[in-house]
């Protein structure tokens, strides 16, 4: 961001960090003085700024938690390491691919990744809903009506889910009896 002036909604990025910078996919921390916070519920506010209005993509990812350095760090390394594995395990599949290998498909079940993965982000939405109340003052009627909306937003999107899922199911099925042959 610009390291003068306000910054607002409009202000642009002051630097471009499209996979080519170096910049993009890197975390960004900050340290919070725990006397700015309050005992009880905190609120965490951010925002995104694009270099670009046309931009095609855009992804935040935000996590408040308490930690020593030290736990930081080795929480980071853990990460690291994470994706060193999964580079190697993807480079690995792209060898065996590449090889002619016939080796059976297998890929988790949409629905099972879509249970585990969006699920338990459901009550974060919603004790966001029902926070807008104290941030913008509306009323229990709003926040209901609100909730009642994303609750079957997520039943329409699990149901389209699950119907891929079968889809993919089938599919999978066809490439295990073709490798079987």
């Amino acid at each position: 961001m610009p390291e003068k002036g306000e910054i607002n909604a409009n202000t642009n990025a002051s630097i471009k960090t499209g996979s080519s910078s170096g910049f993009e996919g890197n975390w960004v921390t900050f340290e919070i003085d725990p006397d700015d916070l309050v005992k009880g519920e905190n609120v965490l506010c951010t925002s995104v700024h694009q270099f670009d209005a046309d931009s095609s993509d855009l992804v935040i990812d935000v996590e408040l938690f308490k930690a020593t350095l030290e736990e930081f760090a080795a929480a980071t390394k853990a990460a690291e390491a994470k994706a060193q594995r999964e580079t190697e395990e993807k480079e690995k599949a792209a060898a065996i691919a590449a090889a002619n290998v016939n080796v059976p498909a297998v890929q988790p079940n949409l629905l099972q990744i879509f249970d585990s993965r969006v699920n338990p982000q459901v009550q974060k939405v919603k004790q966001l809903i029902k926070g807008l109340k104290r941030m913008i003052g509306i009323t229990d009627d709003q926040v209901a009506e609100l909730v009642l909306c994303a609750d079957n937003a997520l039943a329409r999107l699990r149901a389209d889910v699950e119907l891929r899922s079968a889809d993919d199911a089938a599919q999978q099925n066809v490439i295990r009896n073709e490798n079987v042959v």
